[in-house]
């Protein structure tokens, strides 16, 4: 189970150091830097604020 865990942990890390380049020029309140594009893609995975983001 801890090795499943720590798979999705760095697959979650991967795409906020992906999104943070590719997307922080656009969207810097959500994916500014790399706290944020962490707050931001949970937040996208667990569907909580979905339509803020969105919108944003």
């Amino acid at each position: 189970m801890a090795s499943i865990v720590g798979l999705m942990a760095l697959v979650l890390y991967v795409s906020a150091v992906m999104a943070t380049k590719l997307f922080g020029g656009i969207a810097p309140e959500f994916f500014g830097s790399l706290g944020s594009s962490l707050f931001t893609l949970f937040q996208i995975m667990t569907v909580e604020g979905w339509p803020d983001i969105a919108r944003g």
